[in-house]
């Protein structure tokens, strides 16, 4: 059937299995479950416990979970404004959520994204985990992404599309860009790093840091034919060897020295180390 508030709608929970739920104002105070259905509130959702295992959800305001939060795949979050999603015990899942600024809090776990598209910024933290993507999803985000896990961060699906800069703190990290081209801030690995374009350069923001731990891959393409590869960040330290598959590749090293491992650049190649040995790695080969 449907059910239409002409108000704020508060309650202590409230369950929708199917038909419609229609919420001119707020939406706020306790636990929402939404099994199936269409549910829209037309200003904001505040809600300490979020459960979504069907039907779709629209929302004209904010999204904001204080305690814990689900979603299956199955269900469809769109929000206008922004979210605010924090997540208490165990990992966090989105299976397909948009909205303006967004961001994923799961305190003591990991957190697994699905469909995620933010039309402004990206901000991801794991608390006690790794961050990594549902199977053949995509992560969409106009403004800038930043992900912090005390576990690995892998994001490598091929359809995301990071428009603005991504920053990154884990241990092994992963990142691939299927649209436009990837844009590098700030990136810390205590592990390994592996960075993938398939349509455009990689590239570094003008105050962007790499600090890499273990292996840095990097490999751009475009069209199937290499692309650039510019790392040229004044602070970088990559404290393993570096791996590049590009066109023109340009890499920069702060701290330490510079090791190279495979590179293949079909058009020009620079390498600057500033303190320390610029050396290669026993086995390796360098083409240009």
């Amino acid at each position: 059937g449907i059910f239409n508030v002409g108000g704020n709608f508060s309650f202590n929970h409230a369950t929708v299995n199917d038909g419609t739920l229609g919420v001119t104002g707020n939406a706020s105070n306790g636990m929402f479950t939404q099994n199936g259905g269409t549910v829209g509130v037309g200003g904001n959702m505040d809600v300490t416990d979020f459960e979504q295992l069907g039907g779709t959800l629209g929302i004209g305001g904010r999204l904001d979970v204080t305690n814990s939060f689900y979603q299956s795949p199955n269900g469809t979050i769109d929000v206008i404004g922004d979210v605010d999603i924090n997540h208490t015990t165990g990992d966090l899942t989105i299976g397909n959520l948009s909205g303006h600024n967004v961001r994923f809090n799961s305190t003591n776990g990991g957190v697994h994204l699905g469909d995620i598209n933010a039309g402004g910024t990206l901000d991801v933290t794991a608390g006690n985990g790794d961050i990594n993507q549902l199977p053949g999803r995509q992560i969409i985000v106009s403004g800038t992404s930043t992900f912090d896990a005390t576990g690995d961060i892998t994001l490598g699906n091929p359809g995301n599309d990071f428009v603005g800069p991504v920053n990154a703190n884990g241990n092994n990290v992963t990142i691939t860009d299927g649209h436009g081209g990837l844009t590098l801030g700030d990136i810390t690995t205590t592990g390994t790093f592996n960075a993938t374009s398939t349509d455009g350069p990689i590239l570094q923001t003008n105050h962007g840091t790499l600090t890499t731990g273990g292996a840095a891959t990097f490999s751009a393409t475009q069209g199937g034919n290499p692309a650039d590869v510019l790392l040229t960040g004044l602070n970088n330290d990559f404290q393993s060897e570096v791996n590049v598959f590009g066109r023109d590749i340009d890499i920069h090293d702060a701290h330490g020295g510079l090791l190279l491992g495979n590179v293949t650049a079909s058009g020009n190649f620079g390498a600057t180390s500033t303190d320390g040995p610029l050396t290669q790695t026993t086995g390796s080969s360098v083409i240009v």
